[in-house]
């Protein structure tokens, strides 16, 4: 089951066709005569980050590239398959990220590489607290000229300016929505499911063209979801189903729920969007009745919401009333 956006390889990564100019150019840096000693990537949930960063790794302390590629024999790419690399310290930020973990890269920096460089990745560096981020700081401020930085995050301002002005940027882009969708449509395919192009379509949408977000929610049963929740969003803007019942509901699939909602919000403003989905016309239709200041500022109240839900804050009071301000 797919737990984390960017943390599987569905396929492998050289058939995920919008990371590979991305990786080649990337590598190429490391690389050269100046390789950026801390490399920040960042970008939307869902784009494929964590697992560029993965590849970095590999191709940074391989010892054979075979066309810029790992080439899967040497004894570093066996390090890196067998889970362990001495000249590796990965943080996934699976939670918060505090300082003890930051202080042991301190440690990491002192050792001999066994392949002549060391890597550091920190995955979700938002996640770093304030303490992690000062003493994470003051080994960037004087890094060793054998030791390469990679910090992963979708929310780049999070975190402090200080981290972010000694790491290089590199946005990562999502791909275009043709890509996204044959993407799709392999792993569909690969896992023998019946799916059409245009629900597909729809998920990649609600996903905000973020590939490895669709997989998340097609992994935890959105086939079997979507009818379900469209339906009681339609009831409910419709007043054809009470707002307790019906928020209930929604929150049985919350982050679904949360972002169909923003998808039919923002899709509201546009004719295109609405007419490349004739199934949610009936939802538009309802919405194209309240006000564009009302749906605007509704919106921007769901952002906030949808943060309180991040913060582990409980929600369903808020997206009751959430409901009956739009509503009345």
């Amino acid at each position: 089951m797919l737990i984390m956006q960017d943390n599987i390889t569905p396929l492998d990564f050289t058939k995920i066709p919008w990371l590979q100019e991305d990786y080649l150019g990337l590598l190429s840096r490391f690389k050269s005569n100046t390789p950026p000693h801390a490399l920040m990537l960042y970008g939307k949930e869902g784009v494929g980050k964590v697992l560029l960063a993965d590849r970095l790794v590999a191709g940074i302390l391989c010892r054979e590239l075979n066309h810029q590629q790992p080439c899967g024999q040497c004894q570093s790419c066996r390090w890196l398959a067998s889970g362990f690399h001495p000249d590796l310290q990965e943080i996934k930020g699976d939670g918060e990220i505090k300082v003890d973990e930051i202080r042991s890269i301190q440690q990491f920096a002192r050792l001999t590489p066994e392949t002549g460089k060391k890597v550091v990745v920190i995955k979700h560096a938002d996640r770093m607290n304030l303490n992690a981020a000062n003493s994470l700081l003051k080994v960037l401020e004087e890094p060793p000229s054998d030791l390469y930085f990679i910090l992963e995050t979708s929310g780049m301002e999070k975190l402090p300016i200080t981290v972010r002005s000694r790491c290089q940027g590199y946005f990562v882009k999502p791909p275009f929505m043709n890509d996204a969708l044959f993407y799709l449509q392999g792993i569909a395919e690969a896992r023998s499911l019946d799916v059409s192009a245009d629900v597909l379509h729809l998920l990649l949408s609600i996903s905000f063209e973020a590939p490895f977000k669709a997989l998340n929610y097609l992994d935890n049963g959105y086939l079997e979801k979507r009818g379900l929740l469209l339906q009681t969003i339609h009831d409910l803007l419709s007043g054809e189903l009470s707002i307790a019942k019906g928020v209930a509901t929604l929150l049985e699939s919350e982050p679904l729920a949360f972002s169909y909602l923003f998808f039919l919000l923002i899709a509201s403003f546009d004719p295109q969007k609405k007419e490349a989905f004739p199934n949610l016309m009936s939802i538009f239709a309802i919405l194209d009745i309240m006000p564009e200041k009302l749906r605007l500022m509704q919106y921007e109240k769901l952002v906030e919401i949808d943060r309180l839900r991040s913060s582990q804050i409980r929600t369903d009071w808020a997206l009751e009333a959430w409901f009956v301000e739009f509503m009345g």
